[in-house]
């Protein structure tokens, strides 16, 4: 062994842990998300039961927001689970794919789908999901 291979391990760089918690927060994110639709909870309920407002709900939802230890514990209170579920995902690869679509999601994108008044616009947006939900999507 080399002297080199005798140090200790070296730590990983502030930028792979900066990456790593970032993505911890959105898995952390999307599990709070999905927890609260499972039970049926608004982002409206679940701030007036954590005294915030909605708009920081969706932060934390979002991972834009970083939730305190405290902040979890009382989440995890509101919506009758562990501490330890919002972290069951932790290790599974996170990518915009593996994001669950809700039914309120296909609601209000059907809605929004509705509005378009031209049929080709409507037909040309159809195609764009269709390819971005593909496995050969080129932007993954």
């Amino acid at each position: 062994m080399t002297e080199e291979e005798q140090r200790e391990p070296s730590m990983p760089d502030r930028e792979a842990l900066g990456e790593l918690a970032n993505r911890v927060d959105q898995q952390v994110g999307l599990s709070i998300k999905n927890r609260r639709q499972q039970r049926g909870v608004t982002q409206q309920e679940l701030a007036r039961a954590l005294g915030i407002s909605y708009q920081q709900v969706q932060k934390y939802e979002n991972g834009t927001n970083r939730i305190s230890a405290g902040r979890l514990y009382i989440l995890a209170k509101a919506l009758n689970i562990t501490v330890g579920d919002f972290f069951s995902e932790i290790d599974q690869p996170f990518s915009s794919k593996s994001l669950a679509v809700t039914s309120e999601d296909v609601v209000l994108t059907a809605k929004e789908l509705n509005a378009v008044r031209d049929p080709r616009v409507r037909n040309s947006i159809r195609a764009l999901v269709r390819i971005l939900g593909s496995d050969n999507d080129p932007f993954y």
